[in-house]
């Protein structure tokens, strides 16, 4: 968030996941411009190797706020990240309001600047999935129309943004998910062992992330088909 108390203080409003790296980027960027930074963390993933692990491995300042909201339906989520940032940016008075991704805590944050006429950035802005039984994607469309200022990795998203009437605040800033790669790698190559653990080569094997219900794989008993894995497999070798 940004507090209108001292000029130019900013809030963030998010939760960590793969999109916590982007944090300590742009952190970093708005301290240098000469901003104060206010870093809220929703409490939407609560468990430690999806919370504490990124802040403690990717090294990222702890949040001035946690929400700690936990578990429940999208609605309950939603609606009490809602209650509780409204409360804090009446609190902290933020001239701007920072949000990632498209999460439902993207959402929330953005709902409760707007509705107290706080200006909004969005970081990841006019992505589209065109699949609206995603929930990230109704995250994404109901973001953009109310910030502000909508920073675009791709000259895909600028265009879907022009199709939906978004054009003035677009800019074009490139993908913070590829900075972040590139930044973490190097800090993986460093500290991790995972490698070793497993006794895996590097380019020997293949990671991939199936926690999506959108993903066509059917998952029971913690087992993924095996064609599921060769065919990834096969992919990884050739691309």
């Amino acid at each position: 968030m940004v507090n209108r108390n001292v000029p130019d203080h900013g809030l963030v409003a998010g939760n960590p996941g793969k999109r916590i790296g982007w944090v300590r980027r742009w952190g970093r960027a708005i301290r240098k411009a000469g901003h104060q930074e206010f870093l809220i963390h929703t409490g939407q993933h609560y468990d430690r190797n999806m919370s504490e692990t990124f802040f403690e491995q990717l090294e990222i300042p702890e949040p001035d706020l946690n929400l700690g909201i936990g578990s429940g339906s999208h609605g309950r989520r939603t609606g009490e990240m809602l209650i509780r940032l409204e409360a804090v940016l009446i609190a902290e008075k933020p001239d701007w309001v920072l949000v990632y991704g498209d999460t439902n805590s993207t959402l929330a944050g953005a709902l409760a600047a707007v509705k107290l006429h706080i200006p909004i950035a969005h970081v990841e802005a006019g992505l589209r999935s065109f699949n609206r039984g995603m929930p990230e994607e109704h995250n994404r469309v109901l973001s953009d129309h109310v910030s502000d200022l909508l920073f675009c990795p791709t000259a895909n998203a600028v265009e879907n943004l022009k199709a939906e009437g978004i054009v003035r605040g677009v800019h074009l800033v490139g993908d913070v998910m590829y900075d972040s790669v590139l930044h973490n790698a190097a800090l993986a190559k460093k500290r991790s062992d995972i490698l070793k653990r497993f006794g895996l080569m590097a380019g020997d094997y293949a990671l991939a992330t199936v926690h999506r219900a959108e993903k066509p794989v059917i998952i029971r008993d913690n087992r993924v088909p095996a064609a599921f894995w060769a065919k990834t497999c096969e992919v990884s070798k050739t691309s």
